[in-house]
């Protein structure tokens, strides 16, 4: 009978012992999967940026050709226009529209550019932390699910011990 309640203490003691390990083990295993989520993210987010600054940089160059063509048509006419009071003037008139206009088309181009780059970021950061967010909280279930698995074994072998005695 010693012997047997003996070797029960033993099986209890390692079931515990059993338990404490998958318990750390599965607790590491968490953390490693936060920390890959986290990295996920960050290169999730670091590609939106570069898409986003690509996308504005080729939306000013092509917003700036555009103002370009703009006021060079704005400034012939204009030139063709006066020409017989005074070429000079005409010039001089062409250049401030040109420069005008670029201006006006480069800081509406960056607000869009902006905007758009922000926007399209945000949404990105939204849906990928929603998606990291539900694999943790799965991960999370899962670990629950395998812990109350581990303390349900060692109930069993805790009455088995018991029945021992």
């Amino acid at each position: 009978e010693e012997a047997k309640a003996r070797a029960a203490e033993e099986a209890q003691r390692a079931n515990e012992k059993a338990l404490q390990q998958a318990v750390k083990k599965y607790e590491r295993a968490a953390v490693l999967a936060v920390e890959q989520a986290k990295a996920t993210t960050a290169e999730k987010a670091q590609r939106v940026n570069e898409q986003a600054l690509e996308e504005a940089v080729e939306k000013y160059r092509r917003s700036e050709e555009l103002a370009v063509e703009q006021a060079k048509a704005k400034a012939a006419e204009e030139a063709q226009l006066v020409k017989e009071k005074a070429l000079g003037e005409a010039a001089l008139k062409a250049q401030h529209s040109k420069e005008l206009a670029v201006e006006e088309a480069e800081a509406r181009a960056a607000e869009e550019a902006r905007g758009a780059g922000e926007k399209a970021l945000e949404e990105e950061r939204a849906l990928a932390m929603e998606e990291e967010e539900r694999k943790i909280n799965a991960y999370t279930m899962k670990l629950k699910l395998m812990k109350a698995n581990c303390v349900s074994e060692s109930k069993k072998n805790s009455a088995h011990g018991q029945e021992i005695k």
